[in-house]
């Protein structure tokens, strides 16, 4: 799996990986330049949640996102592909479904 390929290459180092530039990341077979940059701006958002941590405060998912996110399960699981959360993010505050329970 490209990912386990990905990781391995950095002793299984998540910080380590997401400080490859996008060139970096295309040296990886099967990853091309699309993909590369779509990882890079994952990385970069992951870095900016890190140094601006939000509150966990009162808020709920509405019954459209359970719909979607019980969808995003049933076609995950078609395609072998486990969801491990489905998070709601405002500008102050966040809701997991995984830390609530709903997954």
């Amino acid at each position: 799996m490209l990912a386990q390929r990905m990781l391995a290459q950095y002793d299984n180092h998540l910080d380590r990986l997401a400080q490859c530039s996008v060139e970096e990341l295309c040296e990886f077979h099967g990853v091309g330049l699309a993909k590369a940059t779509r990882l890079a701006a994952a990385f970069e958002l992951v870095r900016r949640h890190k140094q601006t941590p939000l509150k966990r405060l009162q808020l709920n998912s509405s019954q459209s996102d359970q719909s979607l996110t019980k969808q995003f399960v049933k076609a995950g699981k078609n395609l072998d592909i486990r969801l491990l959360d489905h998070l709601i993010i405002t500008e102050n505050t966040y809701f997991s479904f995984a830390n609530d329970g709903q997954l």
